[in-house]
């Protein structure tokens, strides 16, 4: 779990740590769950563009307050 800084090689003794292993379980069961749900997901969904929409009307929100104020842009 410790690596020598200047040539790279794993310092003894070698074992990984229990965190390191429950690290990856955790990303594992979350990998299979993400992989379950693909086939049901279609490929192109709405939900990344709302996200696109609402920064962009709360950028005009920004915008008109600038302009209402009386300031430049």
């Amino acid at each position: 779990n410790w690596y020598n800084t200047r040539n790279l090689e794993p310092l003894p003794p070698r074992y990984v740590s229990t965190v390191d292993s429950g690290n990856l379980a955790g990303c594992l069961l979350a990998l299979r769950q993400g992989c379950l749900a693909l086939p049901h997901t279609p490929v192109l969904r709405w939900q990344p563009w709302q996200g696109l929409l609402d920064t962009l009307a709360i950028l005009a929100q920004i915008v008109e307050g600038v302009e209402g104020a009386g300031l430049e842009a």
